[in-house]
């Protein structure tokens, strides 16, 4: 389930890495004798790429928490698998062709492939924890430290790729060439887990204590089968869930909102002094980046045997992490633009600041996503996985949205009048030596 963690996360991570240095920086640009010109589309592309991408996202883990479509479970995740596949294919077959004539069309086409990536990845992540909630508690670990490495991984090839200066079209191939290969390799691994007797014995367990206690009409699994619930049977089977379980699933959405307010909006954009030991060109990728999905991997193994804190005390735990949101908005955040005195300039203290978020962000979430389906009866488990992973994408729409709320206020309400106010795309552009 590891490889499935991180199949998960690893086309959107090549899109969000990619982004500024081959959608902003290259193709959404317009050419020129001088150099490329910004154009709306690259300006608001971040914009575009995250609303795109949550919004389809958080509307098919809505859908697929009510609606079988006659299939289970298992179908739904071959499905998405093949439709990921098909939509870095395509990716990557546009790399080789010249849209500098048609950049409008390519902007609303790559936005379209976000949109169904993503609503792919909301049924694919919805279903697989569903299943795994069936399972050992250590599976569901296994998918969130899959997700960390996914983040780890990420961020080395973006170091290798910016360190050898390679082209942009060069980079987007790594990312989506590996993307592919990675899918196609967490379709055969789920064949492969399906025909697992250590697989067959946990469904068919909780399918027996699901009959036992007579909690549907007909047992919905993993193969196929129509089943006969309906959607009141199944609002009724969450109410449950969030009697008995709501604490977890508060735990979950509240860890993924306070990460996602911070990760990667914020901490991308603080800026060391000229003289600190990490160039500037690396460092976003070796202080946010890199070391959010190193210590983020840290904190979810080590929840495979510290369960720490309980599932009763997690919540004080989690509550306790909205400190990070002004301490990072304290660091050295957009200091050109930002109307805000900074109170944390040494560059150390954001540093550990961002491995203690990491580190608790992982340990915490993996905690609270095997707690969640733990806590409810076994007949409702897969019922309560389903559910805590909406409430997972709930906090990262929650948490990301927050962050233009975070922007606007460094930037408008603060006391001090900013240093400059720049052109960011072109700020973003030089750090890949293009000519804005």
């Amino acid at each position: 389930m590891m490889l499935h963690g991180i199949g998960i996360l690893i086309p959107w991570s090549s899109f969000i890495t990619i982004a500024v240095e081959y959608y902003v920086c290259f193709k959404l640009r317009k050419p020129t004798p001088h150099g490329g010109e910004e154009t709306p589309y690259a300006r608001d592309f971040l914009k575009y790429l995250a609303t795109a991408s949550q919004g389809p996202n958080l509307l098919l883990n809505m859908l697929n928490l009510f609606f079988t479509f006659g299939d289970g479970l298992a179908t739904r995740i071959f499905v998405c698998i093949i439709i990921v596949c098909v939509i870095c294919a395509i990716t990557m077959a546009f790399i080789f062709v010249d849209t500098s004539s048609w950049i409008n069309g390519f902007f609303w086409l790559t936005v379209v492939l976000v949109v169904l990536l993503n609503a792919a990845n909301g049924v694919y992540q919805n279903s697989l924890f569903g299943i795994a909630a069936d399972l050992p508690p250590n599976v569901t670990a296994s998918i969130m430290i899959g997700n960390n490495i996914c983040g780890v991984f990420c961020a080395i090839v973006a170091i290798i790729t910016r360190a050898a200066s390679t082209t942009p079209e060069a980079s987007a191939m790594a990312y989506f060439s590996v993307s592919l290969l990675l899918m196609i390799a967490c379709g055969f691994s789920f064949m492969l887990l399906r025909r697992s007797a250590f697989y067959q014995y946990y469904v068919n367990k909780v399918g027996k204590e699901k009959r036992k206690n007579g909690t549907s009409k007909e047992i919905q699994d993993d193969s196929g089968k129509r089943t006969t619930e309906k959607i009141f049977d199944k609002l009724s089977d969450y109410y449950e869930v969030m009697q008995t379980g709501g604490i977890q699933l508060l735990n979950v959405w509240l860890v993924l909102f306070v990460t996602l307010a911070v990760f990667p909006a914020i901490q991308a954009e603080v800026r060391p002094r000229d003289d600190f030991i990490v160039p500037k060109e690396y460092f976003e990728l070796i202080t946010s980046f890199f070391s959010f999905g190193f210590f983020a991997m840290c904190g979810a193994m080590l929840s495979g045997w510290i369960h720490w804190p309980s599932p009763r005390s997690l919540v004080v735990a989690a509550a306790l992490r909205l400190i990070f949101i002004p301490f990072f908005l304290a660091c050295n955040y957009r200091p050109m633009t930002r109307r805000w005195p900074v109170l944390i300039a040494n560059e150390w203290a954001f540093i550990v600041g961002g491995a203690l978020l990491a580190f608790v962000s992982g340990h915490f979430a993996s905690l609270a996503m095997t707690y969640a389906p733990r806590v409810v009866a076994p007949s409702k488990s897969r019922s309560a996985g389903m559910l805590a992973a909406f409430f997972l994408v709930i906090g990262l729409c929650s948490g990301i949205a927050t962050t233009y709320l975070e922007a606007y206020i460094m930037e408008n309400l603060g006391p001090i009048k900013p240093l400059k106010l720049g052109d960011a795309t072109g700020d973003m552009c030089a750090a890949f030596n293009k000519t804005a």
